[in-house]
């Protein structure tokens, strides 16, 4: 039997809380997360209220899942590849000299695009390795055991 690994079970329910927030934030105004979206300019203008409310679904489920599901790996998985376009996005927004509000939230928490807003996405995504990386059994987290 492994030693229980809670930083596991804690980083997938900080993901969970944060996709959770950010879909729900993003809910409360959903013209604004639109604009969000749209000034990132990585879709064409006219596919970005569809992207929204597919990103708005996708965030609050994760994050409910996130939450809720004793074995997260894939839905961790699914969190580091948003977690990485949205830091693709962010990076562009970066390279092209813009500066506005990332929306990440909605408008429960302003985020402004730059090299802070990467490195949050960056810890982030350490969560999300943490999580896909750990062996979670009758909901007690265990480092993954290798055999040689």
């Amino acid at each position: 039997m492994g030693k229980r690994n809670p930083l596991a079970s804690i980083s997938k329910i900080i993901l969970g809380i944060v996709f959770l927030l950010s879909g729900i934030g993003k809910l409360l105004d959903l013209s604004m997360a639109v604009i969000s979206v749209d000034r990132f300019k990585l879709l064409p203008a006219s596919l970005s209220p569809a992207a929204t409310y597919l990103l708005v679904f996708v965030e609050i489920t994760l994050g409910l899942i996130l939450i809720i599901k004793k074995q997260p790996k894939f839905f961790a998985a699914a969190t580091l590849a948003l977690l990485t376009v949205f830091s693709i996005g962010v990076s562009f927004s970066i390279l092209r000299g813009q500066s506005f509000d990332c929306g990440c939230f909605g408008s429960l928490i302003r985020s402004p695009i730059g090299i802070g807003l990467l490195i949050r996405n960056f810890i982030l995504s350490l969560f999300s390795l943490i999580v896909l990386f750990a062996r979670i059994e009758n909901g007690i987290t265990r480092p993954t055991e290798t055999t040689n």
